[in-house]
């Protein structure tokens, strides 16, 4: 049960991390300032069909990149 369930946990760490891959290559500004705010901002754009969704996007691509940085630095359970 524990094999399982520690399976589960690397493999959406897995899913996490290449979705900020894939985000990074797509969307990141070629100045590192503001960079989650800037790639969270550029996918909600892209993503999202209406102002509302647009938000809902940029909230969830924020949220995720708080938990990438906190799984990168170890910080993330």
């Amino acid at each position: 049960m524990l094999k399982a369930i520690v399976q589960f946990s690397l493999r959406r760490r897995g899913i996490v991390i290449a979705l900020a891959i894939a985000l990074e290559s797509l969307f990141s500004p070629p100045d590192m300032g503001e960079f989650t705010f800037r790639i969270s901002q550029s996918a909600a754009q892209f993503l999202g069909r209406d102002v509302a969704e647009r938000e809902q996007v940029f909230g969830d691509i924020k949220q995720m990149y708080s938990r990438r940085s906190k799984l990168f630095h170890g910080a993330c359970d």
